[in-house]
Order: C-alpha cells, then structure tokens, then sequence
C-alpha cells in the first residue's frame, strides 16, 4: 500500500516570489507523486495509466506557469 503524508507547515510568505516558490515546489512534489504512482502495479491497466498520466501532464503545466510567474518578477 503506498502511503501519502500531507504534515507540511508553513508560515506567511513575505512576499509573491516566496509564495510562488512554494507553490512551485508543491506543484513538484505533486508530479513526483503521480510519477511514482505509474511504477505500482495496478497503473498497469490502461484506463488507469492514463487518468495518472492526466493529472501528471496537469502537474507539469502548473509548473511551468509558476515558473513564468517568477521569471516575470522584478529583481
């Protein structure tokens, strides 16, 4: 059984670049999640690969908009 742990704590960003730095590195942690799910045997059915995949493709997008975010931030 594969087991999923959501105890992050966080305290106030101080400012937009440190909040999406965080979003970014959630946004991360989520596509690894959906990565090492496809190595488990019952993503092996191809509905299920694909509703994975799904979501990991999702993931791999919001990332790279947070990442557009932060590189339009002023120095």
């Amino acid at each position: 059984m594969v087991k999923y742990r959501r105890d992050e704590r966080y305290t106030r960003p101080k400012d937009l670049k440190e909040l999406l730095t965080i979003a970014l590195h959630k946004e991360r942690a989520s596509h690894g999640f959906y990565e090492d799910m496809l190595k488990h045997s019952f993503a092996q059915e191809v509905s299920i690969k694909e509703k994975i995949n799904k979501l990991r493709d999702a993931e791999q997008g919001h990332i790279r908009i947070i990442e557009s975010m932060i590189r339009e931030l002023k120095p």
